[in-house]
């Protein structure tokens, strides 16, 4: 990614951060209107109010809205797209609906326990865990013949994954990228990969 690239993309940023300050604030989680399950794994899982980028992105995110959201370390960004990206989520459909992709695989795993442990109320809710160097139970659901709700792992990972079928990208309604502003040049190529294949008219 070039220099122009990368200062347009913090540009759109700041626009975005602009046009956040005028969305609507929730004080609560109640006030948000979410799933009861899953309001009742955020209140298990620690959370008593939103914070301030939570109570301005969770919804619009849930909404389908496209969404940069910048913010300090500790402030809520994991769980404001993971309360975010569940709402949105149907269980009862056998098809990947959530990609999530995080630079490195201890950011992945990190998303994935805090995603596993929010979700544990919501029904028959398939989470996965796509990231190298890693073998265990999570894995052998692939065998089932059945797709997870979400995928959650690195690029060059996720891209070996759709190609060989083992992930179904056809449904996607949500597609979250995290951590990438810090070092955009070191995980271009397979980010790119990535929007390749998911954009391809057979989505793999």
């Amino acid at each position: 990614m070039s220099k122009t690239e990368i200062d347009e993309v913090k540009t759109e940023i700041n626009e975005v951060k602009t046009e956040i300050d005028e969305v609507k604030t929730y004080e609560s989680f109640d006030d948000m209107n979410l799933k009861k399950p899953l309001l009742r794994g955020i209140y298990s899982y620690g959370f008593e109010k939103p914070s301030t980028i939570q109570q301005k992105a969770i919804i619009p995110l849930s909404q389908g809205n496209d969404l940069i959201a910048q913010s300090q370390s500790g402030t809520g960004k994991t769980g404001t797209f993971v309360i975010g990206s569940l709402q949105k989520v149907d269980a009862t459909k056998d098809t990947t609906q959530i990609l999530i992709l995080a630079p490195t695989r201890e950011l992945a795993t990190q998303i994935f326990d805090v995603m596993t442990s929010i979700s544990k109320y919501i029904e028959n809710i398939r989470i996965n865990l796509s990231i190298g160097g890693v073998k265990g139970k999570q894995f052998n659901r692939w065998e089932e013949k059945k797709n997870d709700h979400v995928v959650i792992g690195t690029p060059g990972r996720v891209l070996d994954n759709i190609k060989r079928r083992k992930i179904n990208i056809n449904n996607l309604s949500v597609f979250i990228f995290t951590g990438y502003i810090c070092d955009p040049d070191k995980y271009s190529w397979s980010v790119f990969g990535l929007y390749t294949v998911s954009t391809s008219k057979s989505g793999y």
